[in-house]
């Protein structure tokens, strides 16, 4: 009976502590995974309208060529240079 409390108290300590460390590392990474996610749709529309860019200058070359229109909830990428959507 002794050892079957000490294993389940183990395990629930181990769980825990686990699950401590996963919440930080969620907590402590949230803002880089939020900013590369961005930096990855940026990235694809770039491509898309075949604009250079290196990842140094993602942000910028995105803001000055890419204007974004929402309209009823909708996201639309228009290239200032082409016109395209």
């Amino acid at each position: 009976m002794n050892q079957n409390i000490k294993m389940l108290l183990f395990v629930i300590i181990l769980g825990t502590v686990t699950s401590a460390l996963l919440l930080g590392m969620d907590y402590l990474t949230r803002d880089r995974i939020a900013a590369n996610q961005e930096a990855e749709l940026k990235s694809t529309i770039l491509n898309a309208y075949d604009i250079s860019y290196t990842l140094a200058n993602i942000h910028d070359v995105f803001d000055d060529s890419v204007e974004v229109i929402v309209t009823d909830g909708f996201r639309f990428y228009v290239d200032n240079e082409t016109g395209a959507v």
